[in-house]
């Protein structure tokens, strides 16, 4: 009677190799894909919270500097990619606001009131990645829409009636 040995040829061992080496490929590239959107996502959903704090600070102010809301002038850069605005702060000091896009850098500068405002220069970059920022004048407000770069037709959009000012 002849003696079977147990065990796994070598061939068995090599396919089981292969397969299990299919199986890993497969599973690492669908977790790179993974990864690799959540990244992408991640930092859509951070840059959307920007623009709405942006929009909110253009509404409402940052630190002491008043926003649109309390306006006592406005004006809006020809073309209608910015706004600069006249506020008063706490203490009757009065100041000029000007956000303005530049390309895809959406800028903010304040400055002490100053004749010959607004000059749509200098401050610094508050959002990048901007494909729209846009400002106009309809049924008694502004009408401000801000929209991201690969947003794919989203926009925010926000009206503002300020409450002194002169158009």
């Amino acid at each position: 009677m002849g003696h079977r040995v147990k065990g796994f040829t070598l061939i068995e061992v090599v396919v089981t190799v292969a397969i299990l080496g299919i199986v890993v490929a497969a599973v690492n590239q669908v977790w790179v894909q993974f990864a690799a959107g959540y990244g992408r996502t991640t930092e859509q959903a951070y840059r959307q919270e920007r623009a709405v704090a942006v929009l909110r600070e253009l509404v409402d102010g940052v630190g002491q500097d008043p926003g649109l809301r309390a306006a006592l002038e406005v004006r809006t850069a020809p073309g209608g990619n910015g706004i600069a605005y006249v506020a008063a702060r706490a203490g009757g000091e009065k100041i000029v606001v000007e956000y303005y896009l530049v390309g895809s850098q959406l800028y903010r500068s304040a400055r002490a009131w100053y004749d010959g405002w607004p000059q749509w220069s200098g401050g610094s970059v508050v959002l990048s990645g901007v494909a729209t920022f846009s400002i106009s004048w309809e049924s008694g407000l502004y009408r401000i829409t801000l929209a991201l770069e690969g947003d794919q037709g989203a926009a925010l959009v926000t009206g503002v009636r300020p409450r002194n000012a002169r158009t």
